[in-house]
């Protein structure tokens, strides 16, 4: 029997009277401190630890290693964690948000350590303690994995297509040899890219297969369904086990693993490989014995992979936190930072953040509730969450430039390991068709706390769910499906239904929390980080609204104005909303800094007071701390824009101190004018 008690890792120290600032601030502003509740629940002691330990593992990106060199760094780091933590793998497995905030925070700082998580964690380890039957083989595998001398992998995907219950790989019993026996019966049917190529790396793979028996009154196979087996591929000892063949696949440009393919030429496993928790067994006669109907068993097989789909959304979110908070303090140091276009996007991406995070963190806490949530929640938050952090992340990039593409800021491995998440543990658009066949029941997906009285732009995307609906369940039966829109059949009405649903949860989660907060400030934050993400969709499907007659034109000017209200108000909130998100400073990683240039400086050997004009860098030594001070004293009204500067030193230190004070405070807008006029400059 596994022991899942909670177990609370050790707390962080706090700053009690640090002032407010994007990134690094754990102080007890109470504004501060009620949107990271919000965001983290009671656990953000737990966030900060699973921070620390991923942090010190110091896998920062790689710029002189190959991709089979980088993907080689995963078992190493893993290991590593797992020492760090001080607990085998199937206890961090089986602790719902220790998994997920250890996960999140690979995300953000160790991203040749995310590639492989989900792969170990949810989809192999929980497989077997959830579908395993406690056999001496199966408890060697975990022995193995709870340590690091073995890595998890999934074997599900076929070069054909997943195709759910009808996939091709096959399993037959073998009851000379006591086991089964796994065949790829032709080309598409290989077990397509599960990182198994490395030679020197142990897997223990889970491999989805084709149960059949051959049924002498029929003169043929019998099928049992798609079921899972535990496969020790590859042993230090004896390297790839006998019948199997893998052959290395082509890298990707990002997220480093090492892909391969799979073929089975009747490798024998034993009885005990079989994961079929308590609703399936061989009997004595080697027959699979089961009340669960045939092609339903393959749904009870993939029931980890929910974990792993909530895993993957929520390190998503993070890696979105992360990225917004460090282009805010980033911006801010920027000569047009204060930009009204610039703020327009950050205002819009740290509102999605917010409000994908809050929704991430209800779910988590329903899973860790019950284990027997709807597989329609993860399909439909699976694709929300990974789609709209990829679209932050994408905005974040374009805002920082050229820094935006050095791998040093760590914004290109988040893509690419986002890249990886929207195909992992299910893609997304299928995901997306599958709960879009679900119709008017994705309307009962009902957040906690969800009110009845809600505000006229989320009654609106609510329309739109209910009516998109019944849409599909008026065209039940019906030969042909002609939707109204731009839905081209039946398939792609679906997905947008299933879209707007996740839209609508977002926009509910900012919500309720927005109403759950006492802090007046932070519960006016959440509100418009709701209001932000409910006007843009409506304002995105303006078109659907006219043709459906269900906005009048003082309507869609109301959308423009209260969406151009809600993106001013926020942006002016920026410094402290994102300080809220509880992201760490990362070392090395300019954008990351609280002094961009400072770690520049750090970063190329190059020291600030090296340079004959010092004094231009307010972090440098050539400005003595006596003309800070008198800076600093002189410039310390935020409503007095009207001091004036005395050299363009002075002007960068004033915009340097004021930087994360946002729009309002003059001091850092008639800093960056001079600033900006000193340098006649336009290029960002």
């Amino acid at each position: 029997m596994i022991d899942s008690t909670r177990k609370e890792l050790p707390a962080m120290t706090t700053i009690a009277s640090a002032p407010i600032t994007a990134l690094g601030y754990q102080g007890d502003d109470p504004t501060v401190a009620a949107v990271r509740d919000s965001i983290y629940g009671p656990h953000l002691e737990t966030h900060r630890k699973a921070r620390e330990i991923i942090l010190g593992l110091g896998d920062v990106p790689q710029d002189h290693m190959s991709a089979g060199q980088e993907a080689g760094l995963a078992p190493d780091l893993l290991r590593g964690m797992l020492a760090a933590v001080g607990m085998p793998a199937q206890d961090i497995a089986a602790d719902v948000h220790l998994r997920g905030a250890l996960c999140d925070a690979a995300h953000i700082g160790a991203h040749h350590l995310h590639a492989v998580w989900t792969g170990n964690f949810d989809l192999v380890i929980w497989s077997l303690l959830v579908l395993g039957n406690g056999s001496e083989y199966q408890r060697q595998c975990l022995a193995e994995l709870n340590i690091g001398a073995a890595l998890g992998v999934l074997a599900l995907t076929e070069a054909a297509g997943t195709n759910g219950a009808n996939q091709n790989t096959e399993a037959r019993w073998d009851a000379e040899a006591g086991g089964f026996r796994l065949t790829t019966p032709y080309i598409g049917a290989i077990k397509l890219m599960p990182n198994v190529a490395d030679p020197t790396v142990p897997k223990i793979v889970v491999v989805t297969a084709r149960l059949l028996e051959y049924d002498p009154e029929l003169g043929a196979d019998r099928e049992q369904g798609v079921l899972a087996f535990v496969v020790r591929l590859r042993t230090e000892e004896a390297g790839l086990a006998e019948g199997v063949e893998v052959v290395a696949l082509s890298a990707k440009l990002g997220a480093a693993m090492d892909h391969g393919a799979i073929r089975f030429n009747g490798t024998l496993v034993p009885a005990d490989a079989l994961l079929a928790g308590e609703w399936g067994r061989v009997g004595e006669d080697g027959r699979f014995l089961s009340d669960i109907e045939i092609r339903q068993r393959f749904h009870h097989t993939i029931r980890p992979l929910q974990g792993g789909r909530l895993d993957l959304a929520t390190s998503s979110q993070a890696a979105a936190l992360a990225t917004v908070a460090a282009m805010v303090s980033y911006k801010a140091q920027r000569p047009h930072g204060d930009s009204d276009d610039v703020l327009r996007d950050l205002a819009t991406v740290a509102a999605h953040a917010y409000a994908g995070s809050v929704l991430g963190r209800m779910v988590r806490d329903m899973a860790a509730r019950s284990e027997d949530l709807p597989a329609l929640w993860f399909m439909v938050v699976k694709p929300t969450l990974i789609a709209g952090a990829e679209q932050i992340l994408l905005t974040c990039r374009r805002l920082a430039g050229a820094q935006g593409h050095l791998r040093v800021n760590y914004i290109s491995d988040s893509l690419a390991n986002q890249a990886g998440a929207g195909t992992a543990e299910g893609d997304n658009r299928v995901l997306l068709l599958a709960a879009g066949r679900a119709g008017r029941t994705l309307s009962v997906l009902t957040l906690d706390g969800t009110p009845k009285t809600r505000p006229w732009w989320l009654e609106l995307i609510t329309q739109r769910e209910e009516i998109l609906g019944q849409d599909l369940y008026s065209a039940l039966g019906a030969a042909q499906f002609e939707p109204e829109g731009l839905a081209l059949g039946r398939d792609s009405a679906g997905v947008d239904l299933a879209r707007t649903t996740g839209v609508r949860l977002m926009v509910t989660a900012a919500f309720i929390a927005a109403n759950a907060m006492t802090d007046p400030k932070a519960a006016r934050l959440a509100r418009l980080a709701a209001a932000v993400v409910a006007l843009e969709y409506l304002y995105d499907h303006s078109g659907w609204y006219n043709a459906r007659n269900l906005q009048t034109p003082q309507q869609a000017q109301q959308v423009l104005t209260e969406l151009r209200e809600h993106r001013l108000a926020l942006a002016g909130q920026l410094p402290v909303f994102v300080a809220g998100f509880d992201i760490p400073v990362l070392p090395g990683a300019p954008i990351f800094a609280p002094d961009y240039l400072e770690s520049i400086a750090d970063w190329t050997g190059w020291p600030a007071d090296s340079f004959p004009r010092a004094a231009m860098n307010p972090a440098a030594g050539g400005v003595s701390s006596a003309a800070r001070d008198l800076w600093r004293l002189r410039h310390s009204d935020c409503a007095n824009g009207d001091v004036g500067f005395g050299s363009l030193g002075e002007a960068l230190f004033v915009c340097s101190e004021h930087g994360g004070h946002g729009p309002l405070c003059r001091q850092w807008l008639a800093s960056d004018a001079y600033v900006a006029g000193c340098r006649n400059d336009d290029y960002e």
